[in-house]
């Protein structure tokens, strides 16, 4: 909508992506791969959102990707995106949001992990 000329789908850089799939393997570190919405409304997702996008494959709601990765195509820039996730739309048992402190240890390691992945080659 905001591109001259036609419709960009956002998606991040595949080979960069690869990678950091791969290191995570490496180190067991349990992930997911999938589609994210990206939204620019705060707590806008009500039981309707949330089941339609998740019968749809979505798997995290967040508010950067889809810009990060537009830019990305637009200005040749390699793009991927790491989510730790601090509460879940669809797990009852994870509804309340996680602190920064319970999720330090969690960004920490993802942070080395994509420092590796960033640094190598």
């Amino acid at each position: 909508m905001y591109i001259p000329d036609g419709v960009l789908p956002p998606v991040p850089d595949l080979e960069l992506t690869y990678k950091i799939i791969q290191r995570f393997r490496q180190e067991n570190v349990k992930h997911l791969t999938g589609l994210v919405f990206s939204s620019d409304a705060f707590y806008a997702e009500d039981p309707e959102f949330v089941n339609k996008w998740t019968r749809r494959g979505v798997i995290a709601v967040e508010m950067e990707c889809a810009t990060l990765f537009t830019l990305g195509i637009l200005r040749r820039w390699r793009t991927a995106s790491v989510l730790v996730v601090s509460d879940s739309l669809v797990k009852e048992e994870q509804k309340e949001m996680a602190t920064a402190e319970e999720l330090r240890e969690y960004v920490d390691k993802a942070a080395k992990l994509l420092l590796d992945v960033l640094t190598s080659d």
